[in-house]
Formats: C-alpha cells, structure tokens, sequence
C-alpha cells in the first residue's frame, strides 16, 4: 500500500506531505487544483518518465517538462510504501532519472542493481508502466469519439485483461486492415490499386499486341529490301560497264589511233570469257608501249653526239685579239715573241684536254643511252608478247576487236537487266554492238544512270522504315519487363488481399475464444458487480465473440448490447470490468486502487452505488479517490464509511 507522499519538488506542488491510509482516501479539489499532478507522481515515483516498450531508458520529454516544478530547479521527490509488511522508503531525482530505496523497517539500502530491472515499479508491483496504468489507475472510457464503434469496446476489454507491454489494438487492426483492403480494391474497381494495375497490364498488352501485328511488317519490308538490294547489285554492275563504255566512246584517247594491227589475218569468234578489266588491262598495256615507243624516239633524237661549234668559235676570236694587243704592245721583239710562244702552247695543251675529256664523256652517255634503249626495247618486246597471247587466247585480231566484241556482250546484257519503272511507258534500252564508239550515246547511260538512282532512293526508304520499326520493336522488351514487374506487383497485391483476409478471420477466431476465456474468468464477478452498482437493473454481464459487452436487463429479461445504453450506464458497465479485472490479477500484495473521478457522469444515484462499492472494498484494498465534486463527501457521510480526506 501507499503510505506517504514527500512531494518536494513536482509540478506546482513544493514540500507537500500526503499521508494515505489503508482504506478509503480521497482526494478532493476543483479543476487545476492539482489532482492530476499528484496522480502522475505516484506513477512518476514508481517508473520515472521513461518510456515504456523500450531496449534503452528514454525520457518522455513532453511529460517530463509538463511536471517540471514551477517554484525551484530541483525536481525530486519521496514516497513512503508498506511491502510486505516492511516500510520502504523510496526517493527519486527527476533531474538524473537515479531513484534509491531504503528499507525504514532495517535501515538498510535496497540493492537494485542485482535485482534484474529498470524501475522501482517492476520491482514492488511486479508490472511496467503500461499495466499500472490499465490495472491500477482505473479513468473514465473516452466515449467521445465511441459513436458505436465496438472496436474500441474490444480494444479495452483486450488490453485490460492481458496488460501486455504492447498496447493490443482490434480497432486499429481492424481498421488498418479493412482501409488496406479498400485502398487495393478488386479487379472491378479502376480507381484502386488492383484496378489500377490492371489498367496498366491491359494497355501494355495492347502495345505488345499493336507491336507484334508490326513484326510481319517488319519481315515484309526485310523481303523488300533484300530484293532491292539484290536488284541494285545488278544496276551497280550495269551502271559500272555503262559508265565504262560511255567514258570509252567519248575518249579521244592517241592510242587508239596508233595501235597496230595484228599480222595474222584469221577472224574466229570470241569466247565468253572477254571481259571489260582485261579490256581495260589491254588498253593499259597498249599506252604503255605507246609511251615506251615515243621515250625512245626522244632519246635517239635528244642525246646525239654534237659538235660544239660555237665554243671553238669564241676560242679563236679569244686567241686573235690576244696576239694583236701582243703585236701591238710596246714590248720588245724577244718577249712578244716569247709571249707569242707560250700563248698558243697553252691554248694547244687546253685544247687538247678539252677534246680528249669530250671523248670520254660522250662515250660515257652513249653507252647509258644505248643500255636504256636496250631496257626499253625488252620491255617492249615483253609487252607486245603479252598483248599478242592475250589477243590469240580470245581469237580477236586487235583491241578494236576486242572491244567490238566486248561491246556486243554488254549490250546485250544491259538489255536483259534494265527495267524502267513507268506505268505510262517502258523504255526499251536497245543497246546496239557498238560498230563505232560514238554509238554508245548520252542517253542510254544517263537512262542507266536514272534507274539507279531511283533504285537508292527505294533502298533509303525502305531502310528508313526498318529502321523506324526496329526501334519501335525495342519496346518489346522493355513492355515485357514491365508486366512482369506489374505481375509480380499484382501477385504481391493478391497475396497481401489473403493475409489480410486470413489475419481478420484470425481476429474473428481469438475474438471468439477470448470472449470465452473472459467469460470463464470474470464475468460472474463483473456481473456481480454491475449488479450491485445499478441496484440490480443489470445483474449479469458476458463477452460475445465480437467482444462486445452484453448485459442483462432484468426488465426486458434479455441481453442488450451496451451501446444502445447510456453513456453513464455505459461508464458503469466498464467501471464494473475494470474492478473485476483488477481483483482477477490481484497478487497477494494488495496494489492500491486509483480512481480518477470515474463518476462524474453518473447521477446521485448511480454515484452512491459506486462508492458504496468502494467503501466496501476499500476494507481489504486501498483506494484512492480522486474527486472534484463535495458532494461525494455527503455520501460518505451518510454512508457512515471510515474515509481519509485529502483536500487541495
């Protein structure tokens, strides 16, 4: 039992000193007089301000500045308690959260350290904050928000009678799980979130399906292409030799009009090997001896020994103007003729050297320019070879054979192969064996020419619209993976709409079993209870398996459900719960009983039956009795109890 209040420094209260009996104590004060302040150190005394369901000590900030003492900054106090017949004196420091326990009965110090717990609560009740509050500190239902929701009614029923560390909800279960339920909607509902994914799987299937309607297209126009293409291997092929012919026939190429005809007089047919790369190779071969002949013209001509007649020419006017400023000078006759000596000695050793030195040197170049015209007559030989074994192997006389020849064959497979596209009028390319090489005209190969470019200009189209479609097969994949996304998104969906479903039915089964247990343990003493408090208007009170509190009404001789009750009738049935609830986890030490003014809307009547109640067990169960109103006192008073008065 609770035996003393130190209150030293809490809320508004400093150095205040409650004493509390083992019966009935009551503690009466207008509103703000401080009850509820000295409510909340009782409990503050036994846990602090820490709150519960936590691995680590946190102070509940928010509780702990609203009792945060208004006169000083100490902020402790004491509490006198009576445990198993001993006196315990407990004294806690708000500031550090530190709480000491001396027994008063030994003069001992407590050791709670080895005592395995985090507050003093757990250590004289046996129960954290939570339970105390649900078992011991019995306060008014909020009906406020009630309206008929008898989730709530479960809720207090669950929650008082099991006292678990974790507040147990069955309304808010139930109504997390029923707004998740209608939050996914079905199939049916397109604004949900099974509707919705349903839209998005529907409108990715009709892409896939428009899609793979444009794969057939796609292999259509691969088809198309690859026709073009082959098509424009021809045309490439026809557009080459047609540009070869067409740059031959406007050539006015020297080598055509210098080549030789071939001796042999024997006219055969061409074989079907002719071909325009070795007509072309022949025309080369051609040049080449064209050219080969021609340097070796320029050679004989050019690099000729020749006299250099104008050298002796100077040289004699030279020697002839020296002798006559010799003869003229006025040198005596000894030394000009001494320089008349040395003079022409010096220019007969001089020339002597010079036409000695000419000799070698042209011998030097006539014998390069004859080993050039040996290499170059080798080599035209060699060529003139070539081109004779390639003539014979064809049967053709001359290149201008050859050519005609060759024209003829092209013709006619440029005849074969061209196709003008006009609905209007086909255009025939007669491509005639060209006799002449002015025959082969502007038009035929501008024509070639045209029909290649239109032959591209499909292939880019075409190319561009596969192009287009590829791209857009693309998606393919990426649609594919995101239905599987949305299936598996759905799949998750269907599977949370049956644990959903299966977690309710599973509420339905406990509420259902719950209802029993309850029933078995404190229904009788509820009822009994209930009866005593409404002068036996109601004299019986049971679970149903809704959980839902059902009373008997001795005047209808039939369960009601309690909602269709008064809101004090209501009051009263919870009070009568609560108490049972309270005495069927009792231990044999005898917690106190905290009232918090639970009759406030209860009339005079019905408020004498509670406390007359309570006057009765308050003979072997403190209570303590928080109360704003006097006329409790009255009752009392005529009720003749023995009650301890605590006015603030």
């Amino acid at each position: 039992m609770l035996n003393k209040l130190l209150i030293s420094s809490f809320g508004k209260f400093n150095n205040t000193n409650i004493k509390l009996y083992n019966g009935f104590n009551i503690i009466i004060g207008d509103n703000e007089a401080g009850k509820s302040t000295i409510h909340r150190f009782i409990k503050s005394m036994f846990y602090g301000f820490a709150k519960p369901e936590t691995s680590r000590i946190i102070i509940d900030q928010t509780e702990y500045m609203k009792y945060k003492p208004w006169f000083n900054d100490s902020y402790h106090g004491s509490m006198e308690i009576i445990y198993n017949n001993e006196k315990y004196l407990i004294y806690h420091n708000f500031y550090t959260n530190v709480f000491e326990v001396r027994n008063l009965s030994n003069s001992t110090e407590v050791d709670l350290a080895s005592s395995d717990t985090r507050d003093i609560g757990n250590y004289f009740l046996n129960m954290n904050s939570i339970v105390f509050d649900r078992l011991l500190n019995i306060q008014l239902i909020n009906l406020q928000n009630y309206n008929g929701n008898n989730e709530l009614l479960k809720d207090y029923l669950l929650n008082n009678y099991y006292g678990n560390l974790k507040d147990l909800s069955i309304s808010k279960t139930v109504s997390k799980l029923n707004n998740e339920l209608d939050r996914i909607g079905t199939d049916r509902i397109s604004n949900k979130e099974m509707g919705i994914i349903n839209k998005k799987i529907d409108a990715l299937n009709q892409k896939q399906s428009v899609l793979y309607s444009s794969i057939r297209a796609l292999d259509d126009l691969r088809v198309k292409r690859i026709n073009i293409i082959n098509e424009k291997k021809k045309l490439d092929r026809i557009y080459f030799y047609s540009k070869k012919l067409y740059d031959y026939s406007i050539s006015n190429s020297k080598t055509n009009e210098i080549k030789s005809k071939s001796k042999s007089h024997y006219i055969s047919k061409p074989q079907d090997e002719l071909d325009l790369d070795e007509y072309n190779y022949l025309l080369e071969i051609e040049n080449y001896l064209l050219e080969a002949i021609s340097y070796k013209k320029d050679i004989l001509e050019v690099v000729k020994p020749s006299k250099n007649n104008s050298f002796h020419y100077l040289k004699t006017i030279f020697l002839v103007v020296i002798n006559i400023v010799i003869l003229f000078s006025k040198l005596s006759l000894f030394h000009k003729s001494l320089a008349f000596l040395l003079l022409n000695l010096t220019v007969i050793g001089l020339l002597f050297y010079n036409r000695k030195h000419e000799k070698t040197k042209s011998d030097e170049s006539t014998m390069e320019t004859e080993n050039e015209i040996d290499a170059l007559n080798t080599e035209i030989a060699r060529l003139e070879k070539e081109k004779h074994d390639i003539l014979h192997k064809r049967n053709v006389e001359s290149i201008k054979d050859y050519f005609n020849h060759l024209n003829a064959k092209l013709s006619s497979e440029i005849d074969s192969n061209i196709n003008m596209k006009s609905q209007e009028q086909i255009v025939e390319l007669n491509f005639t064996p060209l006799v002449e090489l002015d025959l082969f005209t502007k038009e035929k190969y501008d024509l070639v020419t045209q029909n290649l470019a239109e032959n591209k200009q499909n292939l880019s189209k075409i190319e561009f619209e596969i192009e287009n479609l590829e791209n857009s097969l693309k998606s393919i994949r990426r649609y594919n993976e995101q239905l599987k996304e949305l299936h598996i998104e759905k799949r998750n969906i269907e599977e949370e709409i049956i644990i959903n479903k299966s977690i309710l039915d599973a509420i339905r089964f406990a509420s259902s079993e719950f209802s029993k247990k309850i029933n078995s343990s404190i229904s009788d003493e509820a009822g009994n209870i209930l009866s005593f408090l409404t002068d036996n208007k109601y004299t019986k009170l049971i679970i149903d398996e809704d959980l839902l509190p059902l009373v008997y009404d001795n005047k209808l001789n039939n369960f009601v459900q309690i909602e269709s009750l008064s809101t004090g009738t209501i009051q009263t049935v919870y009070l009568a719960l609560s108490i049972a609830l309270n005495i069927s986890r009792n231990t044999d030490f005898k917690h106190p009983l905290i009232l918090d003014e639970v009759t406030n809307h209860l009339d005079y009547d019905r408020r004498e039956q509670v406390l007359k109640y309570l006057g009765l067990i308050s003979e072997n169960t403190q209570v303590i009795y928080f109360s704003n109103s006097n006329s409790d006192i009255d009752i009392l008073k005529d009720l003749n109890y023995d009650y301890n008065i605590i006015r603030i």
